[in-house]
């Protein structure tokens, strides 16, 4: 009788500890939850009615880096649906070109008529990860394609 009522705490104590594990997996463990859910309900109500407009701003950007008509550069237009854009690079520049997107040279604000850094990720050599945001007004959305168009075509793919 002994050993079936320590296999039975045993048994308990091993189903509890698993039902701790789950229910903190689950989420049960979270503190202030209130504000996470505060936060979830203004993105809802604020932020994603918005997410239209970075979809617009991104195409902008995209179709203005298509039109730069640079054979080095591939952006694929049909596949634009979110607020993420990649860009692909025939060579494996994409880390010095998201280098030079992030800098002002001299020179550049007298072609320009304004001095802009526009920050992007290399996803690897060869491409070039884009996302619009709700921080990114159209006006900024478009001086960043005007940017992105002018170092593309001062760019020096060859170089090594």
């Amino acid at each position: 009788m002994h050993r079936k009522k320590l296999k039975i705490t045993n048994d308990c104590e091993k189903l509890l500890h698993r039902a701790r594990r789950m229910r903190k997996a689950l989420g049960g463990g979270m503190r202030q939850t209130g504000i996470i859910a505060a936060a979830a309900i203004y993105s809802l109500e604020n932020i994603v009615p918005r997410l239209k407009d970075d979809h617009k701003n991104l195409r902008n950007i995209a179709q203005g880096i298509h039109s730069a008509g640079n054979p080095e550069i591939f952006v694929d237009l049909t596949v634009l649906e979110t607020n993420i854009l990649l860009v692909r690079m025939k060579k494996p520049v994409a880390p010095k070109l998201c280098v030079r997107f992030s800098n002002v040279l001299e020179g550049e604000k007298g072609h320009l008529g304004f001095s802009l850094i526009v920050k992007c990720f290399p996803w690897d050599d060869y491409t070039i990860r884009f996302v619009t945001h709700v921080d990114i007004s159209t006006e900024m959305a478009e001086k960043a394609t005007q940017k992105i168009v002018y170092v593309i075509k001062t760019f020096n793919f060859d170089e090594k």
